[in-house]
């Protein structure tokens, strides 16, 4: 009866280390999601100036050749 009941515990450890994840692992992968978010964010922010200052540009020469 105990060999089963270590044999089954060991079945569940091991499944449950195959398909669960532990707080600091969880922890770990947000951290790194958020930093490459992050880092999205700061490129479309950057494309964003970039394409306003052309649109001003634009906008500037529209008014000059009137």
């Amino acid at each position: 009866m105990a060999a089963l009941a270590r044999e089954e515990l060991a079945l569940h450890k091991l499944h449950t280390a195959e398909h669960y994840v532990s707080k600091a692992g969880l922890r770990e992968t947000t951290d790194q999601i958020m930093e490459a978010i992050s880092g999205v964010k700061a490129a479309v922010d950057n494309m964003t100036l970039r394409v306003d200052r052309i649109v001003e540009n634009q906008a500037k020469l529209r008014t000059t050749r009137s």
